[in-house]
């Protein structure tokens, strides 16, 4: 069974009306990143480039290097900032993550969906 970038958002807000705990707040967070992140991938294909930072940092890096303005860079914008959350929930462990992260989280996933535009594998094939 596959999965849909939806699919990784819906998780992540089920993980958040699941309740308040550290555990579904970090994970909430994750999963909403990863729906972003699948999504830009869909709109804005990444380079394969090499370099010393990982995947996600040098897609992020090739989205903010677009000019100002276009839907390359404003989705580098979000996504980084998505990226960001994810890096303190998921290597942060010391850090406790106030509610107000993951509705932020959330928030800036859909706004990306919304940005963007890009249908479904699943909802293509309907």
């Amino acid at each position: 069974m596959s999965v849909t970038p939806s699919d990784f958002l819906e998780s992540a807000r089920a993980l958040a009306s699941a309740g308040n705990d550290e555990m579904a707040k970090r994970n909430a967070i994750s999963r909403a990143y990863y729906a972003a992140y699948h999504r830009s991938c869909a709109a804005v294909a990444p380079q394969k480039t090499e370099g010393n930072t990982g995947m996600h940092r040098r897609y992020i890096e090739q989205l903010l290097a677009a000019n100002p303005g276009t839907l390359e860079r404003n989705t580098g914008v979000k996504l980084n900032s998505l990226y960001s959350r994810r890096i303190k929930a998921d290597y942060r462990l010391q850090d406790d993550l106030p509610v107000s992260a993951v509705a932020m989280q959330i928030s800036a996933a859909t706004e990306l969906f919304q940005l963007l535009c890009v249908p479904d594998e699943e909802e293509i094939a309907n």
